[in-house]
C-alpha cells in the first residue's frame, strides 16, 4: 500500500510527521485516507528509532472529518465492518509506545477531532474551531469521539459539544482540557514541533513508561496504577540512560540518550 496523494509522511530525525495534504478537498476523510494511513502506520510500527509521532495537516482546515457522501448508501453491516478497521487505525495512536503530538491547525470537525483525541498531546489555533456534529446528521461518534473526550473534559462539557454540536474556539479547548496548547494560527505547526522536538530529546524509556503509565492510570484503578509505576521504576534505574541523565546534570552538560 502506498501514501502521498492525501496523506505524506517523512522521518526528520527520530520523529516521524504525518502531514494531512488533502487541502482541497478539507483533508476529509475518506477509503484514499484510510488506505495511506494504514500504510503509514505499517511504516511506523517497524521504525524502531522513532521517538516521538508529529501529527499536522495543510490548510485552514485540519480537517472536516468524515466523508458523509460515502455514509449516505451504507447500511449497517457494511458500517459495522468498516468500523472495526477505523478505530483499530485511530486507536493505533494512543497504543503505541512513542508519544504522539497534534498540532491542529484552523477548523476541525468530527472525525478529525477524534483523530487528535487519540493523540497524546494536542497543540490547538486558538483562533480555530473543534466541533462534533454527528448528532445533527442522525450518527454519534464512533471511533472514540464519547470515549475519549469525556476522560478529557468530563461528562458535562462532553454532553455540551456532542449534544449540540456547537463548536469551541482554541483558546476554550485548552480552557477545559481538551488540548494542552493554544497559539496563533501560523503558529500550530511550530509549536507542535517544538514539542516533539523537545520530547526527542528527552530518554526514550522513560517517555514510553510515562505514556504507559498514563493509559494504565486512566483505566484501571490506583493501585493497579501504582503497581505498573514500580515496574517502571525498577527497570529505568538499570538503564544506561539513567546514569547518563544524572552524570549530565552533575557536569551541567547536554544529556545524549541513546534508549538504554
Amino acid at each position: 500500500m502506498e501514501y502521498g496523494k492525501v496523506i505524506s509522511y517523512e522521518k526528520q530525525g527520530t520523529i516521524g510527521v504525518i502531514d494531512l495534504i488533502n487541502e482541497a478537498k478539507a483533508n476529509v476523510f475518506g477509503e484514499e485516507f484510510f488506505n495511506e494511513l494504514e500504510a503509514i502506520e505499517a511504516e511506523i510500527s517497524k521504525d524502531y528509532e522513532l521517538r516521538v509521532v508529529l501529527i499536522i495537516s495543510e490548510g485552514k482546515i485540519f480537517s472536516a472529518g468524515i466523508d458523509l457522501f460515502s455514509l449516505k448508501d451504507a447500511g449497517s453491516e457494511t458500517i459495522k465492518k468498516m468500523l472495526v478497521r477505523f478505530q483499530r487505525l485511530f486507536n493505533f495512536f494512543q497504543e503505541i509506545p512513542i508519544p504522539v503530538v497534534c498540532g491542529i491547525q484552523g477548523k476541525c470537525f468530527g472525525s478529525g477531532v477524534e483523530l487528535a483525541l487519540a493523540c497524546d498531546i494536542r497543540v490547538c489555533d486558538e483562533d480555530g474551531k473543534l466541533s462534533l456534529p454527528e448528532g445533527r446528521f442522525g450518527l454519534a461518534p464512533d471511533v472514540g469521539g464519547t470515549t475519549r473526550l469525556t476522560k478529557l473534559v468530563g461528562p458535562g462539557w462532553a454532553k455540551f459539544m456532542l449534544m449540540t454540536g456547537m463548536p469551541i474556539k482554541g483558546k476554550d479547548a485548552l480552557n477545559i482540557g481538551l488540548c494542552q496548547m493554544a497559539v496563533p494560527g501560523d503558529m500550530v505547526q511550530m509549536a507542535a514541533m517544538q514539542i516533539a522536538t523537545e520530547i526527542s530529546n528527552l530518554p526514550p524509556m522513560s517517555m514510553r513508561f510515562v505514556k504507559r503509565g498514563v493509559n494504565v492510570a486512566s483505566e484501571a484503578s490506583t493501585q493497579a496504577g501504582m503497581y505498573f509505576e514500580e515496574a517502571q521504576s525498577i527497570y529505568c534505574c538499570g538503564t544506561e540512560d539513567l546514569k547518563e541523565g544524572i552524570s549530565a546534570f552533575q557536569e551541567k552538560r547536554d544529556a545524549n540518550f541513546v534508549g538504554k
